[in-house]
């Protein structure tokens, strides 16, 4: 009897800028000062690096410059030219970058696999003054929405999903988020999967996270209740959302019964798993793929590689060179055994 099949994809994560004009209180990844953009010769050098380690799926994942900025065309131009470079090295993009106009999403989504952008929370109590979301206009809920119904207009394979325990309520604020994104799929069909992330603690700028790189990874720990409202919101979701939607949690940043017992309630993907670090909970290391394998095997699920864009919207790919390097990758991974079996 086949056992069921837990899906991650190989992924390395570019950042065209770690500058940001959002400020959002729980935030590890934003750097201060002025915007600097990643140079063409260092996104060589990492496009380089990570095909030599295999890697199918670059996460472009940047801080936002403000629409009205006239910076913000220079900002976009790397995003593109990030995507493009990937698509010539051979590997496939997904691209989460925050709000985008509508002419932006639709040029990317001509080099990109699949894009993304998390809804966070419905709650509008988080952009209220003392709120994690009060200095951050682009977490405005109507835009996030607005973003998630653009990319179904635009028919682009989307990965969105919440980030728990920021301060919403846990139950009226969660439900009514899943009901939000079940619903919006039901009226586009584009939402490939959703990424229920519990918030971990970290450090409180880039620079003291940077400096943190040298030390021990930290050990994700969630009290008894934060687990049960995790599990409680995989089980919610898996009733909320289609079964053709995957539920993604982060595999680092939970210990391996958790993993486990999230993948029992519904969820049914870890994600990217990086060949470097998270860049967004970068104190948290990936667990190895023989340990994450080992405790999937005792309750009989089994690793299985994917695409950044999940099979189902295959025939969604906006260009040739896209859809030509999706078929490649879907054949390799099928001839050199789709499953992952770790000794």
């Amino acid at each position: 009897m086949a056992r069921a099949v837990v899906s991650y994809s190989v992924a390395h994560t570019v950042v065209p800028t770690y500058f940001c004009f959002n400020r959002c209180t729980y935030c590890t990844f934003r750097q201060d000062g002025a915007l600097a953009l990643i140079g063409a010769d260092a996104v060589a050098a990492e496009l380089r690096a990570a095909r030599a380690q295999d890697v199918c799926e670059i996460l472009v994942l940047s801080g936002e410059v403000h629409p009205r900025s006239a910076q913000r065309e220079s900002w976009f131009k790397t995003v593109l030219n990030v995507c493009d470079q990937a698509l010539k090295h051979g590997m496939l993009p997904h691209t989460n970058v925050g709000p985008l106009s509508w002419a932006e999403m639709d040029q990317l989504a001509h080099v990109n696999a699949s894009m993304g952008l998390m809804l966070e929370s419905t709650s509008p109590a988080l952009q209220l003054k003392g709120g994690p979301h009060f200095r951050a206009p682009s977490k405005d809920v109507a835009l996030r929405k607005q973003q998630l119904e653009q990319a179904g207009k635009l028919r682009v394979p989307f990965t969105t999903g919440l980030l728990l325990n920021i301060g919403e309520h846990r139950e009226r604020d969660t439900r009514d988020s899943l009901q939000y994104i079940a619903q919006v799929h039901r009226e586009y069909s584009h939402i490939q999967e959703i990424i229920l992330q519990p918030f971990q603690p970290g450090q409180s700028s880039r620079a003291e996270t940077s400096s943190a790189d040298q030390r021990s990874p930290m050990t994700p720990r969630m009290s008894e209740i934060d687990a049960e409202y995790l599990f409680e919101t995989v089980r919610l979701a898996r009733a909320l959302l289609p079964e053709s939607v995957a539920i993604q949690v982060p595999a680092n940043l939970m210990d391996l019964g958790q993993i486990v017992q999230c993948v029992e309630l519904g969820a049914s993907d870890l994600g990217g798993l990086g060949i470097v670090r998270d860049e967004v909970n970068p104190l948290y290391a990936f667990p190895s793929m023989s340990s994450l394998s080992n405790a999937l095997a005792v309750r009989g699920f089994q690793l299985g590689m994917r695409l950044p864009v999940h099979k189902s919207f295959y025939s969604w790919c906006r260009s040739a060179r896209v859809s030509e390097l999706v078929r490649e990758w879907h054949e390799r991974i099928q001839q050199s055994a789709t499953l992952l079996h770790v000794p």
